[in-house]
């Protein structure tokens, strides 16, 4: 497995953002889950929860109110893990997003300096790399025997 942790980051594999995970640290917190519910509900392992909990319960606790963590409730439904599965796939279409951008970014760049290029070429060696624009005629030869008059 060692060999394997250098190729796949846990956090571009991860299913759940930092969001989601927070969230379940703070129903952890709360008091009013267990470890082993969370995680079934979450669809995690307990070892993978206590990872969470060790990572974000200081940050959470730290911005608790009245001795309660802000996110609370007494049950987790279906809907919740609905919408955090929603907020994940957003996030995952935000980087998609943001990756082809820079895909575009990268390509108008290259296209520049080809440009910049063939602008240096034509002068310098008064080379003519550039399409014409337009189709340009087939100039038929003119033979002496079509040209009776």
């Amino acid at each position: 497995m060692s060999k394997y942790s250098r190729i796949y980051n846990q956090e571009h594999y991860s299913r759940w953002s930092c969001v989601q995970k927070k969230h379940a640290v703070s129903l952890y917190l709360t008091g009013d889950y267990s470890k082993s519910s969370i995680a079934r509900d979450f669809g995690v392992s307990v070892p993978g929860l206590d990872r969470w909990i060790e990572k974000f319960s200081e940050e959470i606790l730290s911005f608790q109110t009245n001795g309660k963590p802000l996110i609370s409730g007494k049950s987790m439904n279906q809907s919740d893990i609905s919408m955090a599965q929603h907020e994940n796939q957003k996030e995952e279409k935000d980087k998609e997003i943001a990756r082809l951008r820079h895909e575009l970014y990268l390509s108008q760049v290259k296209n520049d300096i080809l440009d910049a290029m063939i602008d240096i070429a034509k002068d310098e060696y008064n080379i003519d790399l550039r399409k014409k624009a337009g189709p340009q005629q087939y100039k038929k030869p003119v033979n002496k025997k079509d040209t009776k008059s």
